[in-house]
């Protein structure tokens, strides 16, 4: 299916959704102000994280951040990461 390469989580969850599996609402974004924005106009908590294919064990390298309270929290999460 990949050919040995590995899928970003959101490609991940794009195939996983097709099967069936569940998933909160989420969105994949560009910059710290298109996140800051997101969370604007959803209900939180949030999470931010990292994206990308060669992004592995993302927590133990610092790129997931949790339990963001607004869009002031998601702008500095994002930026950080």
């Amino acid at each position: 299916m990949t050919n040995g390469l590995s899928l970003s989580e959101s490609e991940s969850k794009t195939l996983l959704s097709s099967h069936g599996v569940p998933f909160g609402v989420e969105s994949v974004v560009r910059t710290p102000d298109e996140a800051s924005l997101w969370a604007k106009n959803h209900r939180g908590p949030f999470v931010v994280k990292a994206n990308g294919a060669k992004l592995t064990h993302k927590s133990e390298r610092g790129l997931v951040r949790l339990g963001l309270a607004g869009e002031q929290e998601v702008l500095g999460a994002a930026q950080a990461i």
